[in-house]
């Protein structure tokens, strides 16, 4: 979800070997970048505009897709050997087409999701999209209906207060001292309450 600090997660991720490619580029409401893999966003985006939908629709669709939707993403996915993390908001809602995406190339998939209170998300969003409470309230409830379908479910809480911690039981292992190092590097608990970034 918005807001949850998905970015910053997706960071101390990739700083423990977990690869990521071709990702949105920093800007400057997050300059220390998305995360969010550019092949996966225009794919979500395609189908979201295949479906007459956007990522702020507040209807329950049924999400369609194409067959060559289905192989766009496949025929990219397949030759990745190594470990490596895609982060893009819009999956929430395509949940059901990436669970067919990743059964058809058999990967070791892991889903996390970060909880954020909805209050917290909702006044935040409002503050920089001047969008309704109320609508981001019920966004939220849409994009986390994924949650209880997900491997590994993170407390935003939890993470702000042992990123270290978190991380370790996101990947199954311990950190070494250089990985702790850069996790904490980029932790920086001042944007929490800052509406003007994006993390």
């Amino acid at each position: 979800m918005h807001r949850s600090w998905t970015s910053v997660l997706s960071w101390c991720l990739s700083k423990c070997w977990l690869e990521t490619w071709d990702v949105l580029p920093p800007k400057f409401d997050n300059p220390k970048g998305f995360f969010e893999n550019l092949w996966v966003l225009y794919l979500d985006e395609d189908i979201l505009k295949y479906n007459d939908s956007s990522r702020d629709d507040l209807r329950n669709i049924k999400y369609k897709w194409t067959e060559e939707h289905l192989r766009r993403w496949v025929n990219i996915i397949k030759w990745f050997d190594n470990d490596y993390l895609i982060k893009e908001p819009r999956m929430c809602v395509l949940y059901d087409f990436w669970m067919e995406v990743f059964k058809q190339v058999w990967h070791n998939l892991v889903k996390v999701f970060i909880n954020r209170d909805n209050r917290d998300i909702c006044n935040s969003l409002y503050d920089r999209n001047w969008i309704t409470v109320l609508e981001w309230e019920a966004l939220c409830k849409k994009y986390k209906k994924v949650a209880i379908k997900c491997d590994k479910f993170i407390n935003f809480k939890d993470f702000i207060q042992d990123p270290i911690k978190t991380i370790e039981f996101i990947l199954w292992r311990k950190l070494n001292i250089e990985e702790e190092y850069k996790v904490f590097d980029h932790i920086d608990i001042t944007l929490i309450h800052n509406t003007k970034f994006d993390v």
